[in-house]
């Protein structure tokens, strides 16, 4: 069964978030940020401090 934390969750991280919006982290990222995701978001890129604008 589905919970209401998988559908509708409070944050999420992205491991392996990019800028390169052809990467799966780019694409993911890029789709939540679209989507107007309102949770907490968080990226974990070790190469980089912001990515697409997300600390």
């Amino acid at each position: 069964m589905i919970t209401e934390q998988l559908t509708h969750p409070h944050s999420i991280v992205v491991v392996g978030g990019s800028n390169d919006i052809n990467k799966p982290g780019g694409k993911v990222l890029k789709n939540l940020l679209d989507g107007g995701f309102d949770g907490d978001l968080y990226v974990m890129n070790p190469k980089e401090e912001e990515v697409q604008g997300v600390k």
